[in-house]
């Protein structure tokens, strides 16, 4: 059917088709743009905790190498001054029957290497005096040569110096002494920088 502009004017069953259609498709659009909707506000979500997780991460880091860089580590022309008790010693008989004491002072050439220098006193009441030195193998493990005058011996051994702070050590050793004897040592030491 047309009309005197020659425009068709639908029937209703052509009328019912297109609303369907028109429908159908303006259903489907919603659906899109919801959907489209949906998966911004998730990429937004997504984006949002990455941030968050970036921000965390940096922060640790930053906390980090602030840390590392006011830790300070030893350098040439320091002064490492320590105290330490042996805990454990295989010529030992009885707990405490033989205590060991020793102060030490090591002064470094470089960030690697120390030369040491100290006393050992027991509890026998003999005191031996300490020459040997130190290799940092990394910043707070070394290895240690030590001669042992007044006891004539001489000890190789390790250990591990735990930072506290700028300037205070916590220090675990371990030795083998060339008569065979074998001690473990626990101390403390402060670092005197430049």
């Amino acid at each position: 059917m047309k009309d005197s502009m020659n425009n068709v004017i639908p029937d209703r069953v052509s009328l019912k088709l297109y609303r369907v259609r028109y429908g159908a498709l303006a259903a489907a659009k919603r659906k899109q743009k919801a959907l489209i909707r949906h998966s911004f506000a998730k990429a937004s979500r997504n984006l949002y905790f990455k941030m968050i997780n970036m921000r965390k991460n940096l922060i640790l880091v930053t906390v980090i190498l602030f840390a590392a860089i006011s830790a300070k580590a030893q350098g040439a022309g320091d002064l490492l001054i320590g105290a330490g008790l042996d805990i454990l010693k295989s010529n030992n008989t009885g707990f405490g029957d033989q205590v060991q004491l020793g102060v030490e002072a090591n002064y470094f050439i470089n960030s690697e290497f120390s030369v040491t220098g100290g006393v050992e006193n027991w509890t026998a009441g003999k005191t031996s005096l300490i020459i040997g030195g130190r290799y940092y193998i990394q910043e707070n493990i070394f290895a240690r040569v030590r001669g042992i005058i007044g006891d004539n011996d001489i000890s190789v051994g390790g250990g591990y110096s735990y930072p506290l702070s700028k300037n205070w050590r916590v220090e675990a050793m371990g030795d083998i002494y060339f008569e065979g004897d074998f001690a473990l040592r626990g101390g403390v030491a402060y670092l005197l920088g430049k």
